[in-house]
């Protein structure tokens, strides 16, 4: 990174990290259910923040660069963290008291059928 304290939208990240993990743009689409154009528009504004390139499109599909590596290890070290945190609010119940606020129409007729 160009020393700067700068985090990029973990979004951003996600994209990244699913295009280097499946070699291509396409098949990153197809396993995080998201469109090719998503992807690459992801992946050009990460690099445009971090100020380099992380991937070098070939005919072949995506090359991750050394600076994209380096990230790549990085992320994945973030996601594990973030699965970590999942893991650790699932022994947590929720309490408390929920108001919803809704005009009459959406109280009557709308609500019922959703919260029932």
């Amino acid at each position: 990174m160009n020393g700067s304290s700068f985090i990029p939208n973990w979004a951003l990240l996600q994209s990244f990290a699913s295009v280097a993990a499946h070699g291509s743009l396409s098949a990153a689409a197809r396993a995080s259910k998201t469109s090719q154009p998503t992807l690459s528009r992801h992946i050009s504004t990460l690099e445009q923040a971090l100020g380099y390139r992380v991937l070098r499109r070939t005919a072949g599909g995506i090359d991750l660069t050394p600076e994209g590596a380096k990230l790549a290890a990085q992320v994945s070290k973030m996601s594990e963290v973030a699965a970590g945190l999942g893991q650790v609010s699932e022994g947590t119940s929720l309490k408390g008291t929920v108001r919803i606020s809704a005009s009459q129409i959406v109280a009557t007729y709308i609500l019922p059928v959703i919260l029932s």
